[in-house]
């Protein structure tokens, strides 16, 4: 198979991954929606666990389906046609010539009253069509991937333009970490276009919160708006959110995916609350 990404042979296998992908990952999806069902009076922590082995397991479809693939794929053998010549016309015995054409192309019957309409079977249809959903999939990853990227330097284009906290609001802003179990260093920072608070970076952390809530939220406000941050963290969801766009790319065509992204995402923000009811217990304060 040759190394070039659009070239027809790998358009032709990853067109036919695609494909799989599309029945498999329903498949995974009600297996998932019946799990969810059973568990929804189960805490956010079990749901969570259970939506994010489906979405795995979706992603896990993929590379399986294109080794399956790989591994079976042949050369496409042109089809062969036979057409009546000239040969032997004055012994009155027919012959016959050969004529190779490609699948996936109309076959011309030529006979003696003209030429048959131009027709294509369903099995060719889809050997015309194959390649293209492959080239598609590769064109939306590029675009989802372009699209990732922008949010990432957004991101870092937020950052330089926050600024540090109080010292009293950094002085809380570590008692909440200690209480939350965070070991590792943590900044809070104030931003001016923030609508709400977010936890920002791989490896330097940093809160982002509203600037506009510095002067109208209590203290004991504050501690659970820190919390909930801190509870992020230390479940290392941005690095499992992280995971979960990279799959939102690689699988974009997929309405299961999205599904269980959003489940997995709700289910994430319960399960902080959680955690930081446990630091703010009183439940109408936090909410």
């Amino acid at each position: 198979m040759s190394s070039t990404l659009f070239s027809q042979e790998w358009a032709e296998l990853a067109g036919a991954a695609v494909l799989n992908v599309m029945w498999q990952g329903v498949v995974v999806g009600a297996f998932a929606a019946l799990a969810l069902f059973v568990t929804r009076r189960h805490s956010p922590n079990v749901r969570y666990a259970l939506s994010c082995i489906s979405l795995l397991f979706v992603l896990a479809l993929l590379p399986l389906n294109l080794a399956q693939h790989m591994a079976s794929a042949t050369p496409v053998q042109p089809l062969a046609i036979s057409e009546p010549s000239d040969d032997g016309a004055d012994l009155g015995i027919p012959s016959e010539k050969t004529t190779l054409i490609a699948p996936a192309t109309t076959q011309l019957i030529v006979n003696g009253a003209g030429a048959s309409r131009p027709s294509l079977s369903v099995e060719e249809w889809y050997a015309l069509c194959l390649p293209w959903v492959g080239r598609i999939w590769c064109l939306g990853i590029v675009l989802f991937g372009l699209y990732d990227l922008t949010g990432i330097l957004a991101i870092r284009r937020l950052r330089l333009q926050s600024r540090a906290v109080d010292s009293d609001i950094a002085a809380l802003a570590q008692r909440v970490k200690e209480r939350v179990g965070v070991a590792f260093r943590v900044q809070v920072r104030w931003l001016e276009e923030a609508a709400s608070a977010r936890v920002t970076g791989w490896f330097r952390v940093v809160i982002l919160l509203p600037a506009s809530i510095a002067t109208r939220l209590a203290p004991d406000e504050l501690e659970a708006i820190l919390a909930h941050e801190f509870a992020h963290i230390r479940r290392w969801d941005l690095w499992a959110n992280t995971l979960q766009r990279v799959v939102e790319t690689l699988l974009f065509f997929h309405p299961v995916v999205w599904w269980l992204s959003s489940t997995i995402r709700t289910e994430r923000e319960l399960c902080c609350d959680e955690i930081a009811l446990c630091v703010c217990p009183d439940r109408a304060r936090y909410v």
